[in-house]
């Protein structure tokens, strides 16, 4: 059935490309290039000869990575990383290919109002034995150190709003994730560790988050499921969730819709294919430091 879903909406592309910039007209035959046009036969190609990678220089590819692959491992001393650990230096590594990165506070530091109602109801409903309550004061804020960045399974490095380097003009917008389950993203605040219960010392990795609208559903059917306007909800969207529930890493970037300020979802592909293992270092030397 997807085959069938997939070519047709192949054609629909096609056409509405024709329409839009070929029209018929010779002179323009040339925006027509041949990767438009193959987009008419991979449906036909993947029926008549299997998967695509069959039948192109892929299989090649694929077989020279074999090859490669085989030899680090009958000689993993051809490896240039051999030897260096999994994560850099003052990380923690969670399992599952997750690890929390530093930045990391030394000393704890109050939320606000609204992030401290949200830590609390997340308490009450999860881990109502947590001694963690004696954190809160009077006025329901709560005292928390701060992880700035967060290492997912597919490679990919997850900043937060606490991250010092989101003070920087050059600053890479990475602190908004898909999440596992749903469909919605959400901008990081910031990470942390809680202990669950009076009877254990297993802190559970968390962050706060401020979680997006969903998306629009009219533009998303009509975009055929690739459009995702959302909106930014600000502290009507703050949520506590498991680090483990993440992703991707997504970029939420600013438009205007109908005179109202959202924004739409970007991601880079192929994320899900990432996790093919390697050494999982950060380009950013100076944020493998402890504060």
């Amino acid at each position: 059935m997807s085959l069938y879903i997939t070519a047709r909406l192949f054609i629909e592309f096609i056409e509405e490309f024709e329409q839009l910039y070929y029209q018929r007209k010779l002179e323009w035959i040339h925006f027509v290039q041949q990767s438009i046009h193959a987009l008419g036969h991979y449906v036909n190609e993947v029926v008549t000869k299997g998967p695509l990678i069959c039948a192109s220089q892929w299989t090649m590819e694929r077989t020279i990575g074999n090859l490669h692959n085989a030899l680090m491992v009958m000689i993993p001393t051809l490896d240039p990383d051999y030897g260096k650990p999994l994560y850099p230096r003052w990380s923690k590594d969670l399992g599952n290919g997750y690890a929390l990165l530093k930045l990391q506070e030394r000393s704890c530091h109050v939320t606000t109002f609204a992030e401290g109602i949200i830590i609390k109801a997340f308490l009450d409903a999860h881990f109502p034995y947590s001694p963690e309550y004696i954190f809160f004061d009077l006025h329901q804020r709560f005292r928390v150190c701060h992880w700035a960045r967060l290492r997912l399974p597919n490679g990919q490095t997850c900043r937060s709003v606490f991250s010092l380097r989101e003070t920087r003009q050059n600053v890479r917008r990475a602190h908004n994730l898909s999440i596992k389950g749903a469909l919605y993203f959400a901008e990081v605040l910031f990470f942390f560790e809680l202990r669950s219960d009076h009877n254990t010392q297993t802190l559970e990795p968390l962050a706060l988050v401020s979680v997006y609208s969903p998306p629009d559903r009219t533009l998303l059917q009509e975009s055929n499921d690739t459009f995702y306007t959302c909106r930014h909800q600000g502290e009507a969207g703050l949520r506590v969730v498991q680090v483990t529930t993440f992703l991707s890493v997504v970029s939420m970037i600013p438009h205007v819709l109908a005179g109202e300020e959202r924004f739409y979802m970007f991601e880079k592909p192929g994320m899900d294919l990432a996790n093919l293992g390697g050494i999982l270092w950060d380009e950013d030397d100076e944020d493998n430091q402890p504060t």
